[in-house]
C-alpha cells in the first residue's frame, strides 16, 4: 500500500491522536519542509475550540502534496523522539508501516557504502535503499545539480527529464559508477550536501582514485561554482547578453544559470578547452566573482590546491586573449586525467589577500537581542531567542567567545559598546557583533523605544578610536526593519540625494573606516520578516550559510556567502507575496574565510 494510501485509510485515527498537541505536529511538519511557509502561518493561528478541524487540514494539505510527502509524514511519526514522547498511542498503532529507512543515512550509511564497494557495480537492492534514502533528503533543485554534474559520465540524452534521484542512479548503474564511493562522494560535496557525505560514512580527503572510479571535472566543478554564486539579476543579464548566440525562444526556456550552460555546450559555445565566451559575458556582469571563478579555473590549478586562496588571477587588461586551458593539466572532453603522483599543496594563504585568522580565539561576537519592549508600542519580537541561539552555535564553532545581552535600552545598549570598544584587542583576530531588534531607517530600537544610530555603534571601533582593532575585521549583522515598506518582486528606488549623502557619511575614504561590514537584513525604507515558531528569515539564512561554507572545502570568503544569503531570501515569499532583500556594504580590504575551528582551541 502506497504511503498516500495508508495515510488517507488511516485519516481518522491519525488526527485524533494529533490533536492531543497540534502545536508540536505543526511546527514538527514545518521543520522538515513538509509544508510551505504560507501554509504554516495559515495554519497557526489556532481557534482552540477547533484543534481537531485544524489537524484535519494539516492532513489534507499533507496528503495534497504526494506519494514523497507523505510517506515523509509516516516516517516522522515514527522516528522523531518528541513526537514519540508526545503521542505514546503512535508506537502501536497497525496502520503505521515499517520506516522507510529513514535513519539509514545515521545509522547504517556507512556499511552500505562498504557493500557497494563489496560487489562489482555495487548491489542493485543496496543501491536501490540508498537512492530511497537519497530521496528524502535531496530536493528538485539539488536532483537537477547533480545531473548537471553527471553530464560527463552520462550522456545527455539518457540524462534528460530525469526529475527524482531513484532515475539518476539507474543511470549510474548502466555506467558503472557507483562501484566505489568516490564520484558519489564528490558531486555531494560539490552540492554542499556535506551532512549526507558524513552520514553515508563517506570520506571524500580518504577516497582512493583508481583507473576506474571517474573523477568529477573541475570544469563541471567551475560551472558549478557560476551557478551558485549568481543571483537572478545576473541570470538575467547574462541570458539578455546570450540572445544572439542562443536565441530568445531556447533561453526563455531556461530557468538556471544550469540550464543556461547546458544550451552553450550544445552550440558548442563552451568546453573543458574553451571558455572565453562565457568570460567575456561574465565580465559584463556587476559581480565581478564570476569571472574571477573562470581565470581560477583558466590558471589548472589541481583540485587540492584549488582549497587554497589564489595567490594570483589574470591581468584585467589581458583579458581579451584567447582563454583556454593550461597544458599543466591534461584533458579529454568529458574526464580530467591526473598523474598518480598529485602534488600536495604547500603553499599558505598571501596574507596581502586574506585576513589572518590563528586556532586561538579569533575574538568577541557580541550579540544584542531585543525580545521585550515595554511600555512603548512596539510589540515583542517573539522568536528572536532562537536567533540568538543560532547566533551563539555559529559563532562558537567559528572560534568566537560570544557574549549576548538580552532586553537593553538604548542607554544600555551605547554603554555596553562604549564598554567594549576599550578592550585591548590585541590579541583578537576580528570583532562582530550582532543586533537584533526594532529598527528604521539608519537605526535601531532599544527596549524602551528610544533609537541607536548605526553610525554611533560602529565609529567606537574605528582604527582612531580603537587602534588595537587596525587592520582586523569588523562585522556587524543587523537584524531589524529599516522602514515599514513592503517589497514586492522589484528593485526598490534608489535613496533621494540628501538620504543617499548621510547614508555615505560613516563609509568615507580614509584608513580610520576601513576593515569594517555591515550586513542588513534588508534594505532602507523596508520591513523584514519574523517566524514567531523559527526566528528572523535573514538570521537563520545567515548562520545556515556561514555553517555550510565553515564545513566546505572550499574557501569562500564573507561576501561569496552573503551573497548566497541574498539570493536564498530574496527566492522567499512571505504574507501577499512579499519579499525581503538584505543588503551587505564593507569597507573591507581583504578577504575574509572563516573556516570551524577545533573545540579544544582556546576561547579567551
Amino acid at each position: 500500500m502506497s504511503a498516500k494510501d495508508t495515510v488517507r485509510r488511516n485519516k481518522t485515527a491519525i488526527q485524533t491522536i494529533l490533536s492531543g498537541d497540534y502545536r508540536l505536529i505543526l511546527n514538527k511538519v514545518y521543520e522538515k519542509f513538509l509544508i510551505t511557509n504560507e501554509d504554516y502561518n495559515n495554519l497557526k493561528s489556532i481557534n482552540r475550540e477547533d484543534v481537531e478541524g485544524h489537524v484535519v487540514e494539516l492532513v489534507d494539505k499533507i496528503m495534497n502534496k504526494g506519494e514523497d510527502t507523505c510517506r515523509a509524514f509516516l516516517n516522522l511519526l515514527q522516528t522523531d523522539k518528541k513526537i514519540k514522547t508526545t503521542f505514546p498511542q503512535l508506537k502501536n498503532t497497525p496502520f503505521l508501516p515499517k520506516p522507510d529507512q529513514a535513519s539509514l543515512l545515521q545509522h547504517d550509511g556507512s556499511s552500505q557504502m562498504q557493500s557497494i564497494q563489496a560487489c562489482a557495480g555495487g548491489s542493485r537492492s543496496v543501491i536501490q535503499r540508498l537512492s530511497s534514502t537519497l530521496e528524502e533528503e535531496l530536493d528538485s533543485t539539488e536532483v537537477a545539480a547533480l545531473c548537471f554534474l553527471c553530464r560527463d559520465v552520462v550522456s545527455r540524452s539518457h540524462l534528460k527529464g530525469i526529475t527524482n534521484i531513484k532515475e539518476l542512479f539507474s543511470r549510474l548503474m548502466e555506467k558503472g559508477v557507483l562501484q566505489n564511493n568516490h564520484f558519489l562522494s564528490q558531486i555531494l560535496w560539490t552540492i554542499d550536501r556535506i551532512d549526507l557525505v558524513r552520514s553515508l560514512g563517506i570520506d571524500s580527503k580518504r577516497s582512493k582514485d583508481t583507473d576506474e572510479s571517474p573523477v568529477l571535472s573541475q570544469y563541471r566543478v567551475m560551472l558549478y561554482k557560476l551557478y551558485d554564486a549568481m543571483i537572478n539579476d545576473n541570470l538575467a543579464i547574462m541570458k539578455f547578453l546570450l540572445r544572439s548566440k542562443l536565441g530568445k525562444s531556447k533561453l526563455d526556456q531556461c530557468k538556471t544559470a544550469l540550464d543556461v550552460f547546458a544550451e552553450m555546450e550544445k552550440k558548442d559555445l563552451i568546453s573543458d578547452t574553451n571558455v572565453s565566451v562565457l568570460h567575456e559575458v561574465l565580465q559584463k556582469l556587476d559581480n565581478q566573482e564570476l569571472a574571477m571563478i573562470v581565470e581560477n579555473y583558466i590558471q589548472g590549478v589541481p583540485q587540492q590546491q584549488q582549497m587554497l586562496p589564489p595567490h594570483r588571477f589574470f591581468d584585467k587588461n589581458e583579458s581579451h586573449l584567447p582563454l583556454s586551458v593550461t597544458e599543466t593539466q591534461s584533458t579529454c572532453r568529458g574526464e580530467t586525467i591526473y598523474t598518480d603522483a598529485r602534488p600536495q599543496p604547500t603553499s599558505f594563504p598571501d596574507q596581502s589577500e586574506y585576513y589572518t585568522l590563528t586556532c586561538k580565539s579569533h575574538g568577541l561576537c557580541v550579540v544584542i537581542n531585543n525580545e521585550i519592549f515595554t511600555g512603548t508600542n512596539l510589540k515583542n519580537r517573539r522568536g528572536t531567542q532562537k536567533d540568538a541561539d543560532a547566533l551563539n552555535t555559529v559563532f562558537t564553532r567559528l572560534g568566537f567567545k560570544v557574549l549576548i545581552h538580552n532586553n537593553l535600552t538604548a542607554a544600555q545598549m551605547q554603554n555596553e559598546i562604549r564598554m567594549y570598544s576599550k578592550r585591548n584587542f590585541v590579541n583578537d583576530n576580528a570583532l562582530v557583533v550582532c543586533v537584533l531588534s526594532h529598527g528604521e531607517k539608519g537605526c535601531v530600537f532599544g527596549t524602551d523605544g528610544e533609537k541607536v544610530f548605526l553610525q554611533d555603534m560602529m565609529l567606537p571601533f574605528t582604527s582612531g578610536r580603537t587602534p588595537t582593532l587596525a587592520g582586523k575585521p569588523k562585522l556587524f549583522f543587523i537584524e531589524a526593519s529599516q522602514g515599514d515598506g513592503y517589497q514586492k518582486g522589484h528593485c526598490p528606488c534608489s535613496l533621494g540625494p540628501g538620504e543617499e549623502e548621510r547614508e555615505k557619511q560613516f563609509f568615507l575614504e580614509g584608513n580610520s573606516e576601513a576593515d569594517f561590514l555591515i550586513g542588513m537584513a534588508t534594505v532602507k525604507g523596508f520591513m523584514s520578516f519574523r517566524n514567531s515558531v523559527t526566528g528572523c528569515i535573514y538570521t537563520q539564512e545567515l548562520c545556515r550559510q556561514l555553517t555550510r561554507s565553515a564545513e566546505s572545502q572550499e574557501m569562500d570568503d564573507l561576501l561569496t556567502v552573503l551573497t548566497r544569503v541574498n539570493r536564498e531570501v530574496h527566492k522567499r515569499e512571505f504574507y501577499q507575496n512579499y519579499k525581503q532583500m538584505p543588503e551587505a556594504r564593507y569597507t573591507l580590504t581583504k578577504k575574509l574565510v572563516l573556516k570551524s575551528v577545533s573545540p579544544d582551541c582556546d576561547q579567551k
